[in-house]
């Protein structure tokens, strides 16, 4: 047989109560059957750990590097001549991150144009195709 409301004999939802006396009682409605917990995943990883620990060896060898190469080598039209960043000639791929073997000391300008120029920076000496083996 079914339960009843203690107050007014609606058939009972829970301890004792119909949904309107709850609600009253409580001031919000009867809870529904529980959700499971959606799990949080945790974000991918913006950098993997073996490269954030090759970044700060990076940041270390370019602070003592710079210094060394005062006068940007590039000398490209708009040349600043003095040397701001690094240019990874063979790019910054694994290894070739920290070899300093193929790292050239430019200006930013010269930078911007090596980049943007591959093509002719390759002709110059400057860069080093990435296809290459």
């Amino acid at each position: 047989m079914a339960k009843s409301c203690l107050k007014c004999g609606h058939p009972v939802f829970a301890k004792g109560l119909c949904h309107a006396h709850w609600k009253q009682a409580h001031g919000k409605p009867l809870p529904g059957p529980k959700q499971p917990l959606k799990r949080q995943r945790a974000p991918i990883k913006k950098v993997s750990d073996k490269m954030a620990l090759n970044l700060v060896i990076y940041r270390d060898l370019k602070k003592a590097w710079l210094p060394k190469h005062k006068v940007c080598e590039a000398q490209l039209p708009g040349c600043t001549q003095t040397t701001t960043e690094v240019h990874h000639m063979e790019g910054r791929e694994g290894a070739l991150l920290l070899d300093t073997t193929k790292w050239l000391g430019v200006c930013h300008n010269c930078h911007q144009r090596i980049t943007e120029h591959s093509r002719e920076a390759i002709e110059l000496g400057l860069s080093l195709p990435r296809n290459r083996k």
